[in-house]
């Protein structure tokens, strides 16, 4: 939900509006602190123009999946800023950044 949001370009507080509860109920909803009722996750989902799927993992497996580190890092204002900026670059300059950043991170 969160990176939805994120994507979206909208505040938690934005969203809580919209949903007539405050910016603590969204972040509660995002941190899964409190759970989302399916009609709650409905009108969500219409708001973020998603649909209720994009939000389930593993539907009807029971399953719930913990997020991978970069689908956690994705949700950052930082991994969303990151994406976007490389989404903009010439594709031998991104090569060039992939590179810069393996380096960096053997050091």
């Amino acid at each position: 939900m969160r990176a939805r949001r994120m994507e979206m370009k909208m505040s938690q507080a934005e969203l809580g509006d919209k949903l007539g509860v405050s910016f603590q109920q969204v972040q509660k909803y995002e941190k899964g602190v409190n759970r989302v009722g399916a009609s709650r996750l409905q009108q969500i989902a219409h708001l973020l123009d998603t649909d209720m799927s994009h939000f389930i993992d593993d539907i009807g497996s029971g399953k719930s999946r913990q997020p991978s580190k970069i689908t956690a890092f994705l949700a950052t204002k930082d991994g969303l800023d990151v994406v976007e900026a490389m989404m903009r670059l010439p594709s031998e300059h991104i090569r060039g950044i992939v590179a810069l950043a393996r380096t960096l991170v053997r050091r």
